[in-house]
């Protein structure tokens, strides 16, 4: 059974995957945040920007 946070969060993910330009942005989120559990900014800023360095 997912927690509450756990469930916002897929939905929040599932509806950024729709916006034009950040379906890849949200799939990496989802898989720092979701599956990895991670929340630590250089992990997100690493999901969100994967170019930069």
């Amino acid at each position: 059974m997912k927690s509450v946070a756990a469930n916002i969060l897929g939905q929040f993910f599932a509806e950024l995957e729709k916006e034009e330009g950040l379906g890849d942005v949200a799939t990496r989120l989802r898989k720092v945040v979701l599956d990895d559990g991670v929340f630590a900014e250089p992990s997100i800023r690493a999901a969100i920007f994967p170019d930069a360095s």
